[in-house]
């Protein structure tokens, strides 16, 4: 791999916090670290060890090998890219919804297996409730 590096750390870690919502001192307290030296590697005057890179991937949710500067894509896994993780739409929700209703109706009925309609029940219940953390 030692090869295809292309980019350094600095540019990498930059690229992170410029794309990223987060301040460069939210993600040094975050990680636990001194908000100088996550200065001293954003100017390339030095650079993390590997764990550390490797906790600074895991917190961003990048390749490692992408954040210590080799020629990868971004993302190791084309299902941990961002998009995968986008907000369901209104008519996402709304299913959700209407099923959760069908099945607790089902569930009142005893026409389906009690346990799995407990079981739909409460995976439709956590999406509800990661629904209304968007103001819903």
């Amino acid at each position: 791999m030692e090869g295809q590096k292309k980019t350094t750390f600095a540019h990498r870690i930059n690229s992170l916090l410029e794309s990223s919502s987060k301040s460069a001192t939210k993600v040094a307290n975050d990680l636990g670290l001194a908000k100088q030296t996550l200065s001293t590697w954003r100017s390339g005057r030095s650079s993390p060890s590997h764990p550390t890179i490797v906790t600074i991937a895991n917190y961003f949710g990048v390749d490692v090998a992408w954040l210590s500067g080799y020629d990868v894509p971004i993302y190791s896994n084309a299902d941990a890219t961002p998009s995968a993780y986008r907000r369901p739409t209104d008519d996402e929700i709304n299913t959700m919804r209407d099923a959760l209703k069908k099945i607790n109706a089902l569930n009142d009925d005893g026409t389906v297996d009690t346990v799995v309609v407990q079981k739909l029940a409460a995976l439709l219940k956590d999406f509800q409730s990661l629904t209304r953390k968007d103001g819903e």
